[in-house]
């Protein structure tokens, strides 16, 4: 998977972030979604997560920082407790708006980010590297408005005791701002 996330880096370093379609523009957003770790538990239960991101856009190439949180919850093993949060550097590379449906247009989102995953299991904080890739469908509704489906598969080797992350599944919806 390591050659596909940097093959995916040098083709949007490449291709997106150096269009001057568009002059540079401040973004802002946060979206809400489901968050999944396939862990040494075998639980696979859903949890909600929430985002928030700030960067630059230039063409059609996104740099940005995102923070996320996971609720706190195990429903399926009461006496343990976990909560993630991780802070990500976001390389994303969206295509020229298309029709879509009617007046509704729509651009395709892939990307690769890397960061730092937190974890607290049981009261007992650790971190450890995350990265992977991300792809979705950004619908521009304004000139400074949008609304995105992003879809994220990260990989990371976060432990405890009880618990082992090896990877991490994400889907959120969300709203961004750039002026």
């Amino acid at each position: 998977m390591r050659p596909l996330v940097t093959l995916c880096f040098i083709l949007l370093s490449m291709s997106t972030l150096y269009a001057a379609e568009a002059p540079s523009q401040f973004l802002i957003g946060g979206s809400f979604g489901q968050f999944r770790a396939d862990s040494s538990l075998d639980i696979e239960d859903l949890r909600n997560a929430y985002e928030g991101k700030i960067g630059f856009k230039e063409g059609l190439g996104i740099l940005a920082l995102s923070y996320d949180y996971i609720e706190e919850q195990n429903s399926l093993q009461p006496e343990l407790t976990e909560q993630y949060s991780s802070v990500l550097f976001l390389l994303e590379g969206l295509t020229p708006p298309a029709k879509f449906i009617g007046p509704l247009q729509a651009q395709f989102v892939i990307g690769v980010h890397g960061g730092m995953i937190m974890g607290k299991v049981n009261k007992v904080e650790k971190q450890d590297f995350q990265y992977g890739v991300q792809g979705g469908i950004n619908f521009p509704m304004a000139s400074i408005f949008s609304i995105e489906i992003i879809y994220r598969y990260s990989f990371t080797n976060l432990s405890f005791d009880e618990v082992r992350i090896d990877n991490i599944q994400q889907l959120n919806v969300g709203a961004v701002l750039t002026f």
